[in-house]
């Protein structure tokens, strides 16, 4: 389920970090792909707008083999999707402090063989949540979100510790104290921390919340680690929980996370942060296996809300990074349906 990301990789990225000039992107969006794309059972063509290449069309896992690959846009395709040559082009607006805080945390981060993809969802947290730090923005963007006072917010993007690389010490200890794997391992999409409250948010994109576990054996040790801290924040059964509702990823999330809280002596909130159309249900199916209360809550968030809270900031001036941000929301790609039609990550937004 997860890989660990060889030193070579780490080594390649800090080599871009040194040769990739600051804003430098190629990263293609609804503005620049084709509204459909011809499907064939052998071949794909590129997404591209305005490219005739053909290539083999791919089945099962993603390979980024050259049969696959246009060499004139350097990405590799698929029937529904497309991975870049390499993954600092699916940053936006990065300059070389954040290429450099990108290949720290990489030598550490779990699947980064992925965030080339134009459906990571790694890249897309990594993307937003930075430019709301760069921005002085993260502080109210999440007190708006969470409708109470964040101050002082320090984010853990894939909850490594940023100048480090090295896994939160927080984690650390909570994947000990529930027997997990460090390979393996519970790794939230963001951990935000604040003087008095940990935000732990499991991002999503184009995905529904649904996922079980390989092996159900695992539940009755989550069930009983950590002195029984489960039977303290759940009502439900592991195995109506994760297999039954298939919120397995969620149920590690918020059992792990307010552990950790505890540990901290801190409020706990954890944020399942998704699409506008996506999993509306989410709050009340798993809001019914909880045990919430003042200082442990779960809220889902969307992209499209982080959005309109930006939207208008640094107006006045049109390259702003806020700005661009903006835009990379208003027009995010998310792939090819069955049918070859391109959709959007985003709902589009009112006015429009």
């Amino acid at each position: 389920m997860y890989i660990v990301c060889h030193s070579h990789l780490l080594q390649g990225l800090s080599q871009l970090c040194r040769t990739v000039p600051p804003n430098a992107t190629n990263m293609y969006d609804v503005r620049s792909l084709k509204p459909a794309i011809s499907i064939t059972p052998d071949t794909v063509e590129c997404p591209v707008l305005g490219c005739a290449r053909i290539v083999e069309r791919q089945r099962g896992t993603f390979r980024r083999e050259e049969t696959f690959r246009c060499a004139e846009h350097g990405i590799y395709i698929s029937a529904s999707t497309f991975e870049y040559d390499h993954p600092h082009t699916n940053l936006l607006a990065m300059d070389a402090e954040d290429f450099g805080l990108f290949a720290r945390l990489t030598g550490a981060k779990a699947e980064s063989g992925r965030l080339g993809r134009e459906r990571s969802e790694d890249a897309v947290t990594f993307n937003v949540i930075r430019g709301l730090e760069r921005e002085g923005q993260l502080d109210a963007v999440f007190s708006a979100l969470l409708a109470r006072p964040i101050q002082d917010a320090v984010p853990s993007y894939w909850s490594l510790v940023t100048h480090t690389g090295a896994t939160h010490p927080l984690l650390e200890a909570a994947r000990r104290a529930f027997g997990e794997n460090p390979d393996y391992g519970t790794e939230p999409d963001l951990l935000i921390e604040t003087a008095d409250t940990l935000v732990v948010v499991e991002a999503k994109l184009g995905s529904a919340n649904e996922t079980k576990p390989t092996h159900v054996g695992v539940l009755s040790r989550y069930q009983r680690a950590a002195n029984g801290w489960y039977a303290t924040v759940f009502s439900g059964t592991p195995q109506s929980i994760a297999v039954e509702e298939k919120l397995y990823q969620l149920m590690r999330c918020w059992l792990l996370g307010s552990w950790m809280a505890k540990e901290a002596g801190k409020r706990f909130v954890l944020v399942n942060l998704v699409a506008e159309a996506s999993d509306a249900s989410a709050p009340s199916r798993f809001g019914a296996h909880i045990v919430a209360s003042e200082e442990r809550q779960f809220e889902r968030a969307t992209w499209e809300r982080i959005r309109e809270l930006i939207r208008g900031k640094d107006s006045a001036t049109a390259d702003s990074r806020t700005t661009t941000l903006v835009e990379f929301l208003d027009h995010k790609s998310l792939g090819y349906d069955s049918r070859g039609k391109l959709q959007a990550a985003f709902a589009t937004r009112v006015d429009e």
